[in-house]
């Protein structure tokens, strides 16, 4: 084989590979979507909106007497989301090997989710996170955390994982 043969084989494979990687990533994405979507299916939401991937949120949604707006926060199992102050939510990857000196990944547009407010209804913000992780911690101060859970909100913001989002719907419904 030539050179040149052996460069457009070596391309081919991979673009098939980045191609399959692609096509099964939008796969995992749609059926996760496909779930909130059947989750949010309820006699009674109202006006159930579904906004760009990347806004500042994915769900707007209403019953008579409450608005919610729901962000969508995709994590793996293995990850940590640390709520550091109100306006800063990051992604910690590697919690076993974690050092305050590494520069951490922030959840874009948490600032403007924040602020979100219904002009006539009591107003609900909720992170859920995709399909779930490891921990979810608060800082209190500079040297204190604590684990968060559903029941209570952080800064206003209702932190759910995926299998507690029905269960913590319906206390809302």
């Amino acid at each position: 084989m030539e050179d040149y043969e052996i460069l457009l084989l070596v391309g081919a494979i991979m673009v098939i590979g980045i191609g399959t990687i692609l096509i099964f990533t939008a796969s995992i994405r749609q059926k996760q979507k496909k779930g909130i979507a059947d989750l949010l299916q309820h006699s009674e939401i109202l006006n159930c909106r579904e906004y760009h991937a990347n806004g500042v949120y994915q769900y707007a949604f209403e019953t008579k007497d409450k608005a919610f707006f729901l962000k969508v926060v995709m994590l793996s199992s293995k990850y940590e989301l640390i709520i550091t102050n109100p306006k800063q939510w990051c992604i910690n990857d590697d919690p076993k090997a974690w050092k305050r000196s590494v520069r951490p990944k922030t959840i874009d547009g948490v600032p403007e989710f924040i602020k979100l407010k219904h002009p006539d209804k009591p107003t609900i913000r909720i992170a859920l996170i995709v399909p779930g992780c490891h921990n979810i911690t608060v800082y209190l101060n500079e040297s204190d955390v604590a684990l968060v859970n559903h029941a209570k909100p952080v800064h206003g913001v209702y932190f759910v994982q995926m299998h507690e989002f029905s269960n913590f719907l319906s206390t809302f419904l």
